[in-house]
């Protein structure tokens, strides 16, 4: 049999990744316990291409570090408390709500000169960006086959050559919230956002693409007992105009909303054609005509499917036993004082729904920690 994959993705959210840690803390105990592996077992040594887009791809990183979601937790508690801190000099919120150096800061002092292509990565690892100059997505994958990893002179960019810390700053540069930045992979220099603002928010589908299309240098195998999908967000809550005067639907407030409602829009959609190309394992209710769709879509699979993420209503949390803070409270980017809460939430949701048949058409086998350290970013 060909070899087996398995591919983690993880949504953009900013602070609301603090939902998407609770969850994944869930996620490494029930694969630690399914395999005997023990309490040394970390998600690297599961996962084949771990991907994520903004605060998703920052933990994506680290995971890819071969660092425990507990450690990952520990910096988390500490990270949005000395990002998140507002401009003093108002004037210049006109530009963003904070400055960036605090994150680029924190950043560079997590994950220090670690280049994309870096032997530490322990998996296959993708960064989503927007790139403002060209207006167009990028994301970024260190496979080393890919067209502008392989270095030489033409293409004239190099990817894996680029500081983590730098491309991850890019990632998570969310417009209004934070300044851009500026980044030169050995052309010229350009503009970048968070990647948050492309269709790949939730980049599940995407890394689907790039696993297994050609042009992308990866070729993995598909099918539903050959790759496995896991793909995690950081909860949702679409926009609900009925109770909105016509007076306060004015230009600014479509302005500041309409965002919003595209990355729910594409989000979902990535969701949609996932359950319909995979064997779908899970998966939270879609709308009142496709329900759940756990069983429509091609009567092919390309591979196994389960998608986490749950919509932050006041129903939905007080299921989970969040009773003292309000849903929309949970919404907010920024939500520094509820990171706790958003941990204990993700937690109670993957105690709740994860299940070890989730996984089970595509049986794996985690590497061996204390005898294989090395990088796999061109596992192929």
């Amino acid at each position: 049999m060909e070899s087996q994959k398995a591919i983690l993705a993880l949504d953009g959210g900013g602070l609301r990744g603090a939902f998407t840690l609770g969850f994944l803390g869930e996620l490494e105990s029930l694969i630690a316990h399914q395999t005997g592996t023990g309490e040394d077992f970390v998600l690297a040594d599961y996962f084949d291409f771990i991907g994520g887009t903004s605060t998703g791809a920052i933990i994506a990183t680290g995971l890819s570090l071969d660092w425990s979601v507990e450690r990952w937790i520990t910096m988390y508690r500490e990270l949005g408390s000395v990002v998140f801190r507002k401009r003093k000099f108002l004037p210049l919120r006109a530009w963003s709500k904070y400055p960036g150096k605090p994150l680029r800061k924190q950043l560079a002092s997590v994950f220090g000169e670690r280049t994309f292509g870096d032997s530490d990565l322990r998996t296959t690892l993708m960064i989503v960006m927007h790139n403002r100059t060209s207006d167009s997505p990028w994301p970024l994958c260190n496979n080393r086959n890919a067209l502008y990893n392989r270095g030489g002179e033409k293409p004239t960019r190099h990817n894996l050559e680029q500081r983590l810390c730098d491309l991850l700053s890019a990632s998570t540069a969310t417009p209004a919230f934070f300044p851009s930045v500026t980044l030169n992979l050995g052309a010229d220099d350009r503009e970048f956002v968070d990647g948050g603002v492309t269709a790949h928010n939730n980049p599940a589908l995407q890394m689907f693409l790039t696993a297994t299309i050609p042009e992308y240098e990866m070729r993995w195998p598909t099918g539903a007992d050959r790759l496995l999908l896991i793909s995690v967000g950081t909860g949702f809550a679409p926009a609900r105009l009925q109770n909105l005067s016509k007076l306060r639907r004015h230009i600014i407030y479509v302005a500041t909303n309409t965002p919003t409602g595209l990355m729910f829009a594409a989000a979902n959609h990535n969701d949609v054609v996932c359950r319909t190309f995979g064997e779908t394992r899970f998966g939270p209710h879609l709308d009142r005509e496709l329900q759940r769709m756990m069983s429509g879509g091609l009567p092919d699979k390309l591979f196994t499917y389960a998608r986490y993420n749950i919509e932050l209503d006041d129903n939905q949390v007080k299921k989970y036993g969040i009773f003292d803070v309000p849903a929309h409270e949970l919404t907010k980017l920024d939500a520094v004082e509820h990171v706790e809460t958003l941990i204990a939430l993700g937690t109670a949701y993957a105690k709740a729904n994860l299940k070890p048949e989730h996984l089970a058409r595509v049986q794996r086998s985690p590497t061996i920690r204390n005898t294989s350290r090395t990088s796999r970013p061109d596992a192929s």
